[in-house]
């Protein structure tokens, strides 16, 4: 019944507060991928966090071109890897992709 009462609260909360909602989303995205982290943010990753925005990576390929991404706290290998052979219009390496 407690936690029937906090989920309430929250939940009107969030519709009334955008830095909520993007908080809990963030706390639900961290703690379906494991809740665990080794290491404390980093200063870039703070900063978009406190604007409620993504981080943006580039990485460099072998045959010298570029990507970014957009990244955020719960960003993992997978979800890079995907944003890459989208970007890049690679469909068969799209289609044997884990989707998280």
């Amino acid at each position: 019944e407690v936690a029937h009462f906090l989920l309430s609260r929250m939940i009107n909360m969030v519709q009334q507060d955008k830095s909520v909602k993007f908080c809990l989303d963030a706390m639900r995205h961290t703690s379906t991928m494991g809740g665990l982290r080794l290491y404390p943010p980093s200063t870039p990753e703070m900063d978009a966090i406190s604007q409620q925005t993504d981080m943006t990576i580039t990485i460099h390929l072998v045959d010298g071109s570029h990507v970014k991404q957009p990244i955020n706290s719960f960003t993992t290998a997978c979800n890079v890897t995907s944003g890459i052979v989208k970007t890049l219009n690679l469909p068969l390496l799209a289609s044997s992709l884990p989707t998280f």
